[in-house]
């Protein structure tokens, strides 16, 4: 019989989690500490490769958890494993053109599948950041998301504003 590893104490400042597979044996995973409304090519380009980055310079920033609004295959691929973005332009006056690895995302969530998971994760004490990009459609307003709508946790909101009001409220309530 193994004894459970002790969460780690908050005033850590690692996004590191011990993983106990064995009395001898301790892996570190990066911590889930960074949610993300959106998974469209700019958020995939810019947070998550720049957390990307921010964890291979040593920094422990922690894993992304992205949101997905519509269903389709892409959450699918996002949690398989990272994705690749291709970057061209000028770095210190030089030409560039290079393929980067991204494997900053931990798991991608489709939103009407799965918003009891999102709304447990934001609740979470670990959950640091939230990032969401829209363009003006994603800031508009449905009379459907009441606030008894926002009082249940089986559906999403079917607004951003909404998702992101359900979101906060339920952190704030978990402390």
């Amino acid at each position: 019989e193994h004894a459970a590893w002790p969460r780690q104490p908050s005033s850590v400042k690692s996004a590191f989690a011990p993983i106990a597979r064995a009395p001898f044996l301790v892996k570190l995973v990066p911590m889930e500490t960074m949610l993300q409304f959106g998974a469209g090519r700019f958020l995939r380009a810019f947070v998550d490769r720049f957390v990307q980055h921010a964890e291979d310079s040593g920094q422990n920033v922690g894993r992304v958890v992205v949101v997905q609004s519509t269903a389709g295959s892409r959450a699918e691929k996002l949690g398989a494993g990272g994705f690749h973005v291709v970057v061209r332009g000028y770095e210190n006056g030089d030409l560039i053109d290079r393929v980067e690895a991204v494997k900053s995302v931990s798991r991608a969530l489709v939103a009407v599948e799965a918003w009891p998971a999102v709304l447990e994760f934001a609740a979470s004490p670990d959950l640091r950041t939230i990032v969401s990009n829209a363009t003006e459609a994603g800031y508009v307003l449905d009379d459907e998301d009441t606030i008894e709508l926002l009082k249940q946790t089986t559906q999403p909101p079917r607004t951003l504003p909404g998702k992101l009001t359900q979101v906060l409220w339920t952190r704030y309530q978990a402390g």
